[in-house]
């Protein structure tokens, strides 16, 4: 059976336990008359150009993200990019923690979710999803649901670093009181484009009006994505 879907995940992620879920997420289809194959995610920001080479490549019907929200945005990056933006859907598997991007589609991001979230992909029901474009400087980079930067892209970046990055900071500070020293300004972040670009989780996944309460709903129309219905 010739592939057809793209798949891309990270089969190192949690310690490698995610392996096996791809593993499922490549069988799953096959029930359906759908072959899929893997393309895995790379350090760096440097799947969304494999992405982009892959489709260009051509044979790809549709491709699906399985991950996070930072992987569905390097993975629609990739399409955005590709020359077949506008024959390609994007699928989506979460397995994330947040999981923003499921969440808005009513996914589940749990192993037992995986069945019926592939199903929705072969089922091949879809609707139209907005894209933001940001350009700055020299950065450039689509996001998929909100964008931040100067005190949200300190925050996130301090959670991405860890506890330990945390406890040094809190121990700086508390050195800087005991000596009289003011806390250091922030203001040379705000509004810093290279800041926001270093700490890509905060360039999250399209939240669609689809699962929003009845006072704020909306529709977006600007790019095709499977979804549940």
């Amino acid at each position: 059976m010739i592939a057809t879907h793209l798949l891309v995940g990270n089969p190192t992620a949690q310690s490698g336990k995610n392996a096996e879920r791809i593993d499922r997420a490549l069988a799953l289809p096959r029930e359906a008359g759908v072959s899929a194959e893997l393309l895995p995610t790379l350090p760096g920001g440097k799947t969304t150009e494999a992405v982009r080479s892959r489709l260009d490549a051509g044979g790809v019907r549709a491709v699906i993200a399985m991950g996070g929200d930072g992987t569905f945005r390097e993975v629609a990056s990739g399409l955005l990019m590709s020359h077949v933006k506008d024959d390609v859907p994007l699928g989506m598997l979460p397995t994330g923690t947040a999981n923003d991007q499921g969440k808005s589609f009513g996914l589940e991001a749990s192993p037992e979710a995986l069945s019926a979230n592939v199903a929705a992909i072969t089922r091949g029901h879809e609707t139209r999803l907005d894209a933001g474009l940001i350009r700055g400087g020299e950065l450039t980079e689509y996001f998929f649901d909100s964008a931040g930067w100067g005190l949200s892209a300190r925050v996130l970046g301090a959670e991405e670093r860890g506890p330990a990055f945390r406890r040094s900071r809190r121990t700086a500070r508390s050195a800087d009181r005991r000596r009289g020293m003011a806390p250091a300004s922030q203001g040379a972040h705000r509004g810093d484009p290279a800041s926001a670009a270093s700490h890509r989780p905060l360039m999250r996944p399209l939240r669609t009006g689809a699962s929003r309460s009845s006072t704020d709903r909306r529709t977006y129309r600007s790019r095709r994505c499977r979804r549940r219905t």
